[in-house]
């Protein structure tokens, strides 16, 4: 008999069938590797939809900006760092690593903040300024500050008569 590598973590209950456990449920799948066009090596995706947001000056706003209507073109933000550098303990692996210098997200060691695999929809510390991510940002601060001028107010927990009538959701509060 094999050592199942999850025993260690598997909660000791009393008739534990398959499926019901987390580490039934998740069975990774082999990494397959492929040589991309510019000849490194990459991993390949199955099918399906991924959970990272493409890089893209949109998804990015630390990358150069192309024109739009109405606005120009803009050049990457100049706090905006990139490596490349090899993935530790893999043979002939790189990973572009993407980081914001500016020094008010640098950490008390002096590094900048990790952007790799993160999307930045609008950032106020961008140089040169990006109109288009000041303008989202005052629509999100206009738009809270509203509601904090009427603030909805709802307990944490409900009465005894509340629970017996079966009330549970602040959406059947709201609507008698």
């Amino acid at each position: 008999m094999q050592d199942d590598p999850n025993d260690d973590v598997r909660p000791e209950e009393e008739n534990n069938s398959p499926g019901e456990s987390v580490f039934d449920a998740y069975q990774p799948n082999e990494i397959q590797y492929v040589i991309d066009e510019d000849g490194f090596p990459t991993d390949h995706d199955p099918p399906g939809e991924s959970d990272v947001l493409p890089l893209t000056p949109e998804n990015m706003c630390c990358m150069a900006q192309p024109a739009k209507p109405g606005v120009e073109a803009l050049p990457r933000c100049e706090h905006y760092v990139r490596q490349l550098v090899p993935i530790q303990d893999i043979n002939n692996r790189k990973i572009m690593r993407r980081m914001c210098s500016h020094p008010m997200f640098k950490t008390l060691s002096g590094a900048g903040y990790d952007l790799t695999d993160s999307a930045v929809f609008a950032c106020e510390a961008r140089v040169p300024p990006d109109p288009t991510s000041l303008a989202v940002m005052d629509a999100r601060d206009a738009r809270t500050e509203k509601r904090s001028q009427n603030p909805k107010k709802f307990r944490l927990f409900r009465t005894e008569e509340e629970a017996k009538a079966g009330k549970h959701t602040l959406a059947e509060d709201e609507h008698e």
